[in-house]
């Protein structure tokens, strides 16, 4: 990822990218979302449970950048956070 962002997106741009986003790798049917919850139920051995959560936010990685202290570089920190998706 580059040092500097030299270019900002337009805003119909980034609407664009988020929904082609989310309809490829964040929605599932109800279907899929059952299948899911079958084959992922012992999280701890699961590596698609690890894959499917990354594709999300969770409740922690809300609540962490919530919480942060007036202090913290909020733009390095979520930058960092949406990256990890």
């Amino acid at each position: 990822m580059p040092d500097q962002v030299t270019e900002d997106l337009s805003p119909e741009h980034l609407q664009e990218l988020n929904s082609s986003f989310y309809a490829m790798r964040v929605f599932v049917t109800q279907e899929e979302r059952e299948k899911i919850e079958e084959q992922t139920r012992d999280q701890d051995n699961s590596d698609q449970w690890q894959q499917e959560r990354r594709k999300r936010l969770t409740a922690s990685v809300v609540g962490g950048i919530a919480k942060m202290k007036e202090k913290t570089n909020k733009q390095e920190s979520t930058s960092t956070t949406i990256l990890h998706f």
